[in-house]
């Protein structure tokens, strides 16, 4: 349940990122690297996602429509990287 504007840009990094938080190991399937990032941060064109062979499908703009531009979206998202991984890192402590 999203109950907060910041918890839904927290979500919104968290699942864009996702691959850099939890990578997996060996071989990557291709349809495990589909994500939204693409979309997020423009790196396409046509509608479709050069890198991921995709066409769009998330509603963005009640995340983007926060931001001056993609460019900052994507700042956004990368400093969040470093928050949600230091959580992670203090919960496996805590779990020990």
């Amino acid at each position: 349940h999203i109950d907060s504007n910041e918890y839904l840009l927290h979500v919104s990094a968290y699942v864009n990122l996702n691959n850099k938080i939890h990578p997996l190991r060996g071989e990557t399937p291709k349809w495990v690297v589909m994500s939204s990032w693409g979309e997020y941060i423009g790196n396409k064109q046509n509608k479709k996602d050069k890198q991921n062979d995709q066409y769009d499908f998330c509603e963005k703009d009640i995340v983007l429509g926060q931001f001056k531009n993609n460019q900052e979206y994507k700042k956004f998202a990368e400093s969040s990287l470093k928050d949600i991984r230091e959580n992670k890192e203090v919960t496996l402590l805590l779990l020990e």
